[in-house]
C-alpha cells in the first residue's frame, strides 16, 4: 500500500474470512473510500469489482484491461500462492496492471461489501505534484532511478506483450485464449491505448517532443479560457469589458 493510503483495522479479518468462505477466489476486496489530507471521506467506490468477480476468465479480463480506471484490486488481500506464480510487479509504469491482470487470469476477485481501504487523494500526492519532467520521474520511482529501458521508455508497448505472455500462460485452452487475445485487441485499437503507442517510441527518440506537445496543449487551453474562447461561446466584447 502507499504511505498516505489507509486500512481499517478490521481489514485483514475481513478479507480473510472472504476468502476462507470462497476458496476459489484468489483475491479479496474491500470497498475502497477516497480521502483527503485530513482524512475526510470524499466518496465510497466498488470499482465495478463484481465483474472482476465472474466465473467467466474472459469478463474478468474485459473489465480489468480497460483504461482509464484505478487499480486499487492490487492493494486488496491475495492468496500467497497464487501471487507466487505471478511475475509480481516488473519495474515500469504501470506494470500493476499486469499483476492484476495476472491474478485475474488465476482466479476470480471477491468484494468485501465494507469500506476498510481508504486511498487518500490530495495535492501532495506523487502522481499530483510531480509536474517538471514527469515522465523522468515516473521511470526512476518505477525502476530506482536505473538506466532507462525499452519498458520505461515505452511502458504502453510493454504492458501489451505482457498481457500476450500472460494469457499465453495462465489460459490452456485454446478457444478461451483465443477469446481473450480478440479482446486484447479490441483493447489496442482504442482510442486512449492507440495514440499511446504510437506517441511512446516518438518521445523515446527525444522526450523534448512531448515536452513540446505539453506547452502547446497548455497554450491552447489558455487561448480557449481567455478572452478569445469567451467570444466564441457568445459573449460580448462590451461584456468582457
Amino acid at each position: 500500500m502507499a504511505h498516505d493510503d489507509v486500512i481499517a483495522p478490521e481489514y485483514l479479518e475481513r478479507c480473510v474470512a472472504a476468502l476462507d468462505r470462497e476458496p476459489d477466489a484468489v483475491l479479496a476486496q474491500p470497498l475502497v473510500g477516497v480521502i483527503d489530507a485530513k482524512g475526510n471521506v470524499l466518496s465510497i467506490h466498488d470499482n465495478g469489482l463484481k465483474r472482476a468477480s465472474s466465473p467467466r476468465v474472459s469478463e474478468r479480463f474485459a473489465h480489468l484491461v480497460k483504461l482509464p480506471r484505478h487499480n486499487w484490486e492490487v492493494f486488496g488481500l491475495t492468496r500467497r500462492e497464487v501471487l507466487a506464480r505471478t511475475a509480481l510487479h516488473a519495474p515500469y509504469s504501470w506494470s500493476d496492471l499486469a499483476l492484476t491482470i495476472e491474478l485475474a487470469l488465476q482466479g476470480r476477485f471477491v468484494l468485501v461489501p465494507e469500506p476498510l481501504f481508504f486511498n487518500r487523494d490530495h495535492p501532495e500526492r506523487f502522481s499530483q505534484a510531480v509536474v517538471v519532467d514527469r515522465e523522468k520521474c515516473w521511470q526512476w520511482w518505477c525502476n530506482s532511478g536505473e538506466t532507462a529501458r525499452f519498458s520505461q521508455l515505452c511502458p504502453t508497448w510493454q504492458l501489451q506483450a505482457d498481457y500476450a505472455r500472460i494469457i499465453r500462460r495462465h489460459v490452456p485452452h485454446p478457444w478461451t485464449r483465443l477469446r481473450l487475445y480478440l479482446g486484447l485487441l479490441s483493447h489496442v485499437l482504442e482510442r486512449n491505448t492507440l495514440s499511446r503507442l504510437i506517441i511512446e517510441p516518438i518521445t523515446a527518440i527525444d522526450p523534448r517532443i512531448l515536452a513540446a506537445g505539453r506547452r502547446i496543449k497548455r497554450l491552447l487551453h489558455f487561448r480557449k479560457t481567455s478572452g478569445f474562447g469567451a467570444t466564441e461561446v457568445g459573449v460580448s466584447p462590451e461584456a468582457r469589458k
